[in-house]
């Protein structure tokens, strides 16, 4: 019935910051761009694997934070502790301290910020 992810939207406050972030910090490709002037939106499409980050500035600052924000997004990696390193090189707001374990050591995971305070998560499988 649902196959994949097509896309999680993200609100963000300063779209070329954001797409900074997701592309030099963690690695991932800018697809498009698209804006519309008559809302004022600005969008950046961001790849992930198969799955895409839509990125969202309003030009309405004020404009309410619509329900249902998500609590995290999380992202498979293969050398968990190599991604850490490099988000503490590029001085990365961190959540976690270390890389924990969880699911009976199956997985292990690590919590991060993003530019708008996001909550990240990179996921490794053991």
């Amino acid at each position: 019935m649902l196959d994949k992810i097509e896309h999680v939207g993200v609100r963000v406050e300063d779209l070329e910051q954001s797409i900074a972030f997701y592309t030099d910090i963690l690695g991932l490709s800018l697809v498009r761009r698209e804006s519309n002037p008559d809302s004022g939106l600005e969008i950046g499409f961001i790849k992930v694997g198969e799955s895409e980050l839509e990125l969202l500035q309003f030009a309405d600052v004020d404009r309410p934070s619509p329900e249902g924000v998500f609590a995290h997004l999380a992202f498979t990696v293969e050398d968990l502790d190599g991604v850490v390193a490099r988000l503490r090189e590029k001085d990365v707001e961190m959540i976690s301290d270390v890389p924990r374990e969880v699911f009976d050591g199956q997985v292990r995971v690590f919590f991060f910020k993003g530019p708008d305070g996001e909550t990240l998560e990179l996921w490794e499988s053991q």
